[in-house]
């Protein structure tokens, strides 16, 4: 029964994908459009036709993270360290390596691909199962932050329409099955004990989350916009590093012809 429900929810996620089929049209392509209020809400977050629904789970998360998150935060973070909270969120996403394996390998990103995999073993050696970053600090190779969301976006997914759900950072159709997958293949799903990294992340959340909608008089509209904005910006510089690796390999191939040029004319 039990493979029969988890086939049952994969078909559903399925679909929820299909329905998100983007057919945006991007402002590069019709210049004239404009941009407008309105537009840009709905180029970058979708429409919004389950609000009601939407803002009653957003209510749950706020008062989650106001009167649970907070609280536990300021305790926790008067007994943890600074550097040991950092220390464990590190942790926390060297243990998330293999979802950003298959998005960068699902993307095409052969180079992130490699440099998530030199990561997570550099990371989990010298650096101690992740306490410290030791790939970025000493080999200058940086995390590509890929998630399932990013991935089903390359692919040509749109949003689809805002969908809220308690304790899922995604505010769209498309995120939030990428975060389901992303929590499938987190290592952390499956190890027992890891109760103290949940909370840990719980805490981190919380102070990224404390200054967006402080002093905010319609928190839902607030966080929705700003998380979009922070979504689309991550897409965008995946598609700029993508076109500035391009840029750097024409420009090296053109600085090798250069030279190669003037060793002619020498001669």
């Amino acid at each position: 029964m039990k493979k029969f429900g988890s086939l049952a929810c994969l078909l559903l996620l399925l679909c929820l994908l299909t329905a998100c089929a983007s057919d945006r049209i991007w402002l590069e392509q019709d210049p004239g459009l404009g941009w407008y209020p309105t537009r840009v809400e709905n180029e970058l977050a979708g429409p919004d036709p389950l609000e009601g629904f939407n803002r009653t789970m957003f209510t749950i998360n706020d008062f989650c993270m106001e009167w649970i998150a907070d609280p536990v935060a300021r305790g926790y973070g008067s007994i943890m360290p600074r550097p040991a909270i950092n220390a464990m969120e590190r942790v926390c996403l060297n243990l998330e390596w293999p979802a950003r394996f298959i998005t960068t390998l699902g993307s095409a990103e052969w180079k992130g691909c490699w440099d998530e995999t030199c990561r997570f073993f550099i990371n989990t050696t010298l650096g101690i199962a992740g306490i410290f970053d030791v790939a970025e600090w000493w080999f200058d190779i940086h995390s590509t932050e890929s998630d399932f969301g990013q991935m089903f976006a390359i692919w040509g997914i749109g949003p689809g329409c805002t969908f809220v759900l308690p304790f899922c950072k995604g505010t769209n159709v498309r995120d939030t099955v990428g975060f389901i997958f992303d929590c499938a293949f987190d290592i952390k799903t499956y190890l027992p004990y890891t109760y103290l990294a949940t909370l840990n992340r719980f805490v981190v959340n919380q102070q990224a989350y404390a200054p967006i909608v402080k002093g905010s008089s319609d928190r839902y509209k607030t966080f929705r916009s700003m998380y979009t904005i922070y979504r689309e910006n991550q897409l965008a510089r995946w598609k700029y590093a993508k076109l500035n690796q391009l840029d750097d390999e024409k420009e090296a191939m053109f600085d090798e012809e250069g030279i190669h040029d003037r060793s002619a004319r020498v001669l």
